[in-house]
């Protein structure tokens, strides 16, 4: 629709006008009114956001392309706040469950930018982890966000104990980790403990360990040993907090020598 232009030649000044001199031209304005506004009726930047009734129901097709203006980066503002509950938990706004998952990323601001992943939700409480990487401080948090997916800036993993890395895809997580055990030239057998940097709360698969020695730390020249092997647990169940890895030898290996263990367990939360 293009301006409107209502015929007013039926009122002229001295004479008498009849009522459908004024009707019809109030008519054509009522009837455009009447579903008829397009953007050629509108001056540019003359509504403005103040002027949008909120809650407005949006019919399908409401919206199309381009919608927003701005960077899409994978953030969501839950527009809410948040406030800290203690090192691992933040307390948010009722109804937490239908927002927020168990796997979703965050990111906030307490003074520095810091990333989570969320290992838990109840109805006002989120428990999070950032590893040792990110902190969650008894202070005020600014500019939180989450995120179902992908998130412009949230780190692969995080460290979350000596040589192990921690993360998330849903609700499951993955540990990968690093051990080194010295030869002491006597023994032809060696084990270590392996403790958890965050505890599943499912069962969890068996960690799958590969091996390599040498004499240096971590070990650079390969050196499998004759009848060189690995024991670990086959199985692990809920609460399990670590595993024994173990080397054992025909004969006692060369003294010094760095075996490492790598490995990488997977649970659920």
């Amino acid at each position: 629709m293009g301006l409107i232009t209502p015929d007013l030649s039926g009122l002229v000044d001295g004479q008498t006008a009849d009522a459908s001199d004024v009707k019809n031209p109030l008519n054509t304005i009522i009837n455009e009114f009447n579903g008829n506004i397009s953007a050629n009726n509108i001056a540019n930047n003359t509504i403005t956001g103040q002027q949008i009734v909120n809650s407005v129901a949006l019919t399908t097709p409401a919206i199309t392309s381009p919608t927003f203006i701005g960077t899409v980066d994978g953030w969501i503002n839950p527009n809410s706040t948040w406030t800290y509950a203690s090192a691992n938990t933040i307390t948010v706004t009722s109804g937490a469950a239908s927002i927020y998952a168990v796997g979703d990323k965050i990111k906030l601001t307490q003074t520095t930018v810091k990333y989570f992943y969320i290992t838990g939700v109840a109805d006002t409480v989120l428990t999070i982890t950032g590893g040792t990487d990110y902190t969650l401080l008894n202070a005020a948090i600014s500019l939180n966000y989450y995120s179902h997916g992908n998130a412009i800036g949230f780190p692969t993993s995080f460290t979350i104990a000596t040589n192990q890395t921690f993360s998330m895809n849903g609700r499951e997580g993955k540990i990968r980790g690093w051990n080194d055990l010295i030869t002491n030239g006597v023994a032809s057998y060696f084990a270590t403990t392996v403790t958890y940097g965050v505890a599943f709360a499912s069962v969890q698969c068996s960690p799958m360990v590969s091996y390599m020695g040498g004499s240096t730390n971590p070990p650079t020249v390969l050196d499998y040993g004759t009848g060189f092997g690995v024991a670990y647990p086959t199985a692990q169940s809920a609460g399990i907090a670590g595993f024994s890895p173990a080397l054992w030898f025909p004969a006692a290996p060369t003294i010094n020598w760095h075996y490492g263990i790598s490995w990488e367990a997977t649970g659920k939360f």
